[in-house]
């Protein structure tokens, strides 16, 4: 009897911003893997329609609805508001479905994350990937190999600044969990673990709500990193300083640059400029036909949003209003 052939099909999960960047990047990378982009599902209606039509795929208003349709043999891209993430994938893994990328960070409720983690095997848990975009900038990559080689030495001190305006389309979690949460995620893959002492700052500009603006300091006790965050700044920037016993490095997220500076040399990294998002997406989908475990699994998001309240939690009693 001849095995059937599935063509597993591509969907995004919430066509905003995100949303609509992966199914550009997806519309391109399917074929190549053979796959197919294949639905959306966005509760506006209009926005849902418009997007489907242009891409000539199917529109789903909810979950439960594309599932009656698309059955389980799908991979979803999840790119819902931060609140949804979590009651979107329990859904989806009861459905059946075995391949699920979701947006960072993985939820907001670390209460009902923990109990996925024990709700679900390992095996399968691994199967979701948590999209940390900056582990796929090449600078980023290019920097964890100069560190690799010994190029730095010993690691001292880390300064991570992400800042820039406020943006209305990120209105249902803080900086801490929008921006910050981003070198929480490259702070411990750098390390290797997690930090021993937290302490932070935090600040409120346009609600009561949530923060829009952090300073953090993880103390590893063989070296100090610090995270500056808002959304306040009015313009973009994403760098970092990185000290060793050898040298000095700093990075530009934006620009794609690696610089590094010794005693007597300052180099400049060579770079292969790709977008993250591609490279992300494409790691992601060599996992899912080579049905291998993702590269940054269910566990390492939770373990970010765990840090994340730890960050928030630590600050209580310092926090402002400005």
């Amino acid at each position: 009897m001849a095995t059937r052939c599935i063509r597993l099909k591509l969907g995004i999960v919430g066509a905003g911003y995100m949303g609509q960047a992966h199914a550009r990047v997806l519309r391109e990378l399917a074929p190549k893997y053979g796959f197919a982009l294949s639905f959306v599902v966005e509760p506006d209606e209009s926005k849902g329609r418009e997007i489907a039509s242009k891409l000539g795929i199917n529109w789903y208003r909810n979950i439960d609805e594309m599932l009656k349709i698309e059955s389980n043999e799908i991979v979803p891209f999840i790119s819902s508001p931060t609140n949804t993430h979590l009651e979107l994938i329990e859904k989806l893994l009861e459905a059946g479905v075995e391949y699920i990328f979701v947006e960072k960070p993985l939820g907001e409720n670390l209460v009902k994350a923990e109990k996925i983690a024990k709700k679900f095997s390992r095996s399968t848990l691994e199967k979701i990937m948590v999209g940390h975009i900056e582990r796929f900038n090449p600078a980023y990559k290019e920097l964890k190999k100069a560190i690799t080689e010994d190029v730095l030495g010993n690691l001292i001190t880390l300064n991570s600044r992400r800042v820039g305006p406020f943006t209305a389309r990120i209105t249902d979690v803080g900086v801490v969990f929008d921006l910050a949460i981003h070198d929480i995620d490259l702070s411990i893959d750098l390390s290797g673990k997690i930090p021993e002492k937290i302490i932070s700052f935090y600040y409120y500009r346009y609600s009561a709500d949530h923060e829009d603006s952090c300073y953090i300091i993880f103390d590893y006790s063989t070296h100090i990193h610090t995270i500056e965050a808002n959304r306040i700044t009015p313009y973009k920037e994403r760098k970092a300083i990185i000290t060793g016993t050898k040298g000095v490095a700093q990075l530009d997220f934006i620009q794609q640059t690696l610089e590094v500076y010794t005693g007597t040399w300052k180099m400049e990294r060579m770079i292969l400029k790709k977008e993250p998002l591609m490279v992300e997406d494409e790691e992601f989908l060599m996992a899912v036909r080579n049905k291998d475990k993702v590269p940054i699994t269910f566990f390492e998001g939770l373990r970010n949003i765990q840090i994340a309240y730890k960050v928030l939690e630590e600050g209580k009693g310092r926090q402002q209003f400005q």
